[in-house]
């Protein structure tokens, strides 16, 4: 039986269009890309470098856009049965991985450091993979493989890189039908998915994978936050199995059912801790100034002091943004360990952040609503305002010793 699950014979490539924090998920713009059986896509962190290919059965290329899928461009990777691609945070290096459904021969890994301009054959006719993920800056890659095309086949391969692909070394792994990886940014913490198996995490992928307290379930996805503590994988109703998703948000040591219902999921996705924020703190600001206009209108201009207080909310979600952007690209430059300090001080500076936000949306809404209406937005800003909160005792510490340590301020 074909383990990819089409939903339609012909999908179109589509592109989440971001208009305002107001849309996110509701816009979609279909691209230039054609009309075509696509596997798999990956993104760069700022979102303008995409790559995407074509498989799931169908023989066919990869395709790469540099300004956010408005045009594609057909790589020079072979025409082969793609599987699954991951890429760096800066898109200039991918991996991708060559399934070969149907019995017909093993696949292969390939990869690019040039933005797909070339491709590399790393290891040949080694596996059907089924999944590839790599670290913020592509230097750390790993793949997960099933022998035979069958789901819940016998034996299983997860082959590891340090090198962006030039050499890949064979993990001692169970014997197993591995499905999905996914990686930190840093490329340190790694996590599997096992067909009618467990969830495997680790720290070296060459040395060992140790199964985890999640269930025996017919897994389909896993995707790992930037800091690879919190994940999230998805199982399928596959056979007698029931879907399911879970969570951690101790690197994979426990695992909590979710309330998703039991449906046939076949992805999930992941943010880092910093953009989910940064989101949350974007509609906490236009909710409440919402709030302002619908009480005041255009007389709102004259409340000077709710506009003082929506501009404050602006500020800090501006900079919060452009705090974790910059943290991202230290992180992909020189990798999570050489940009903990950055990240560090972002953490401590968009809790505090969030809270002077909530504090200054509580000011617009008591100023802009009343009894049972007051009631009733104050309970939609603490849905809003809702958020697992950074330890900033210890980041402050981990701050104030670096500091200490170079003997003065600095992001590294």
């Amino acid at each position: 039986m074909n383990s990819y699950r089409i939903v339609h014979p012909r999908l179109v490539l589509l592109l989440l269009m971001v208009q305002s924090p107001a849309v996110i998920a509701q816009t979609w713009t279909q691209t230039g890309a054609p009309s075509n059986f696509w596997a798999s896509v990956a993104s760069s962190a700022d979102g303008t470098k995409l790559v995407a290919a074509v498989g799931g059965g169908a023989l066919g290329g990869i395709y790469v856009t540099t300004n956010s899928g408005i045009t594609w461009m057909l790589t020079s990777a072979p025409v082969l049965n793609w599987a699954s691609v991951a890429c760096s945070a800066d898109g200039s290096k991918f991996v991708a991985a060559d399934h070969l459904e149907y019995g017909i021969a093993p696949g292969s890994l390939y990869t690019s450091t040039n933005g797909g301009a070339t491709w590399t054959a790393g290891i040949l006719g080694s596996g059907f993979w089924r999944s590839v993920a790599a670290s913020a800056d592509g230097i750390e890659l790993v793949a997960v493989a099933s022998i035979t095309t069958s789901r819940g086949g016998p034996r299983g391969l997860i082959s590891s890189s340090t090198d962006s692909g030039a050499t890949w070394t064979q993990a001692s792994v169970p014997d197993i039908n591995w499905f999905s990886v996914a990686s930190s940014a840093g490329g340190t913490k790694l996590v599997a998915a096992a067909a009618f198996d467990s969830l495997y995490t680790s720290t070296n992928p060459t040395v060992s994978w140790t199964a985890t307290t999640a269930p025996n379930l017919d897994w389909s996805s896993i995707a790992s936050s930037a800091d690879g503590s919190k994940l999230v994988a998805s199982a399928s109703t596959y056979g007698y199995n029931t879907g399911a998703i879970y969570t951690s948000t101790n690197s994979g040591s426990t695992w909590t059912l979710t309330s998703a219902p039991a449906l046939d999921w076949i992805s999930v996705a992941s943010s880092a801790d910093g953009t989910k924020l940064v989101a949350a703190a974007k509609k906490v600001g236009l909710f409440a100034a919402g709030v302002a206009t619908q009480k005041y209108m255009q007389a709102i201009q004259d409340q000077q002091e709710i506009m003082g207080a929506i501009a404050n909310m602006v500020i800090e979600t501006y900079a919060m943004e452009s705090a974790v952007l910059r943290a991202q690209k230290l992180a992909a430059r020189n990798g999570e360990a050489g940009a903990a300090n950055a990240i560090a001080m972002t953490r401590v500076y968009m809790t505090g952040a969030m809270e002077r936000i909530e504090s200054a949306a509580k000011t617009v809404i008591a100023a802009s609503a009343e009894g049972d209406m007051l009631r009733s937005q104050l309970a939609i800003l603490r849905r809003l305002c809702k958020y697992e909160p950074f330890n900033t005792i210890a980041l402050r510490e981990q701050i104030a010793q670096r500091v200490i340590e170079a003997g003065k301020y600095q992001l590294a």
